[in-house]
């Protein structure tokens, strides 16, 4: 009897911790709940997403003055969040639409995609514990759901490009994030915020002109290259004797991962203005992060565009020169 009673004992304490933990998991990854359970999230749906917002007439993406991609503006206005969040998920609707046709397909399986929209950083991390600007969450919990967060805009082409490269594989930053960066560089000055496509998709041409946080991407790039000064102030100092070819295991967890990003975005900017999406997708496709290698990496660079990773950073370094 006392040892039944010590059997049944363990085995309720055993669930109990087994719940406690399971909780405990979905307090970390729910932005409902995480930290600060209070928050007061507003919704509007529309075909491909769920937008969740706080009504705060102090976030500054209700004051913004937001380019389409018709080419007109928008004024968004504290008086109206509701509209302004439409025009957010309008934006991010045509988004969907043309990364489906570049992509060659779409996100059904985990659609709707939710997105959080923070009024500042700050409440950011008092929410979900982070700072990042943007960040995205691949199937919380075991679940099929995608999540963007945003701490500092209203919409981030640059996330849902991660979302679907997942469409064509697991390729390293020096891809994934060159690409994320090459195809949407958002800018913003002052009310104006413009988040449109860099680089053509399909028969449309580019919207703008390569950006890096603001600022043009390609002079950037040849600032911390070491390459040429255009005075622009970059985050970190020039390294005279970097390449792409150096960033190929060059993760983006690391404290200058700015040197990734930029100067992985201007060699894939510059790889397809040159050579078109084909053959930059087809490698992308090929490569595999978890099982890189140099020999793979090389071959199948070559495989794809018919001259070597080196001859083709020879071009990129020419094309920053000429500036």
């Amino acid at each position: 009897m006392n040892l039944s009673w010590r059997l049944k004992t363990l085995i309720v304490l055993s669930l109990a911790i087994s719940i406690m933990t399971a909780c405990d998991l979905q307090f970390f990854y729910d932005p409902y709940a995480v930290l600060n359970n209070s928050a007061d999230w507003k919704q509007l749906r529309s075909q491909h997403f769920v937008y969740h917002y706080i009504e705060d007439e102090s976030d500054i993406d209700y004051s913004r003055r937001i380019k389409r991609f018709d080419g007109t503006d928008y004024q968004c206005s504290p008086g109206d969040i509701e509209g302004a969040i439409g025009e957010y998920l309008a934006h991010f609707e045509q988004w969907y639409q043309r990364l489906a046709l570049l992509f060659g397909g779409d996100l059904s399986e985990h659609l709707p995609i939710h997105v959080y929209n923070y009024p500042s950083r700050q409440s950011q991390y008092e929410l979900i514990g982070t700072y990042a600007a943007q960040s995205i969450e691949y199937a919380p919990m075991g679940s099929n759901e995608y999540r963007i967060h945003l701490g500092s805009e209203g919409v981030c082409a640059h996330e849902l490009i991660h979302l679907f490269q997942l469409l064509l594989g697991n390729a390293p930053p020096l891809l994934s994030e060159g690409m994320a960066v090459a195809l949407a560089g958002a800018y913003w000055d002052g009310a104006l915020y413009s988040d449109l496509p860099t680089l053509h998709i399909g028969n449309e041409a580019a919207f703008q002109q390569p950006r890096w946080q603001g600022k043009p991407l390609h002079q950037q790039a040849a600032q911390a290259l070491a390459i040429k000064d255009f005075s622009i102030p970059i985050a970190y100092d020039p390294i005279p004797a970097l390449r792409p070819s150096d960033l190929i295991y060059w993760g983006s967890n690391l404290s200058r991962q700015w040197y990734l990003y930029c100067i992985s975005g201007s060699f894939v900017h510059y790889l397809v203005e040159t050579h078109g999406w084909t053959p930059f997708l087809e490698w992308y496709s090929t490569i595999d992060s978890s099982t890189l290698s140099t020999k793979d990496f090389h071959t199948a660079f070559y495989q794809s565009y018919g001259c070597s990773f080196l001859q083709a950073e020879e071009g990129y370094i020419a094309m920053l020169e000429a500036l």
